[in-house]
């Protein structure tokens, strides 16, 4: 029988008035990374990063920590920011690294909209459409949708944290 588990675990914190700090863990059977990532509150741009690999399969894995400061500048609000990280640090890097950060970018997005009341929006080079923006990026959550999994009670949160669980047995 073969039996796979990866857990997913993002949690967020304000570091000062204008700072989030996003905490992420990617633990499965094969490998164990995480992420250290500053965000702005006001623009949502990352200004700091930081990887570990806790467990790695190839001596190439260790080599993606430094590819991670290419993301550096991005700003999570822009359409398409997910694609540009999965080319510029999952391709050039490591494709965890790149998944667990759209995570990370995702949950601080969740968490400046609750300190914000539900105000921010969406910020697009190609369409001022919020809407479409959002439904456009994969893995985000709108501001809709996270009502409705914290059934109207996200302003009381106090904070964000997002745990994915994949399991598969054959």
């Amino acid at each position: 029988m073969l039996k796979f588990m990866r857990n997913k675990v993002v949690g967020i914190e304000r570091r000062d008035e204008d700072t989030l700090r996003a905490y992420g863990v990617l633990e499965d059977d094969i490998y164990g990374v995480e992420l250290d990532v500053s965000i702005g509150l006001s623009d949502m741009v990352i200004r700091s990063i930081e990887g570990r690999f806790k467990r790695w399969t190839t001596p190439e894995c260790p080599k993606a920590i430094p590819v991670l400061q290419q993301a550096v500048g991005f700003c999570a609000l822009e359409q398409g920011f997910s694609q540009k990280v999965q080319k510029n640090i999952g391709r050039k890097g490591c494709r965890h690294f790149a998944n667990l950060l759209v995570e990370c970018c995702a949950t601080a997005e969740q968490a400046a909209n609750l300190i914000e009341g539900g105000k921010r929006e969406r910020i697009s080079a190609e369409s001022k459409n919020t809407e479409k923006a959002t439904k456009s990026e994969p893995g985000r959550i709108s501001e809709k949708d996270l009502g409705k999994t914290t059934e109207g009670h996200a302003a009381d949160a106090g904070g964000v944290i997002i745990d994915l669980h994949v399991q598969l047995t054959m």
